[in-house]
């Protein structure tokens, strides 16, 4: 149950990050549409590398030194 509900707010943060992001095209320019689709991306997935690898571990057994390479 645990692991469902942390993938349940694993996919709501990615909604929430691309809704922001297309909050934000309406400010921008025409021509830079394109880039802040690629800046919210590249947000989103370094977000998601950093909580797989810091905050999973940290989260789950208190220090970075067990990661999920570790057993």
């Amino acid at each position: 149950m645990d692991e469902l509900f942390n993938w349940l707010c694993f996919i709501f943060m990615w909604l929430m990050v691309f809704g922001v992001v297309l909050y934000y095209i309406g400010f921008v320019q025409q021509k830079y549409i394109q880039h802040t689709l690629l800046l919210g991306t590249i947000v989103l997935l370094s977000g998601s590398v950093i909580w797989l690898f810091g905050g999973f571990s940290v989260s789950y057994f208190g220090n970075l030194q067990q990661t999920i390479f570790f057993d």
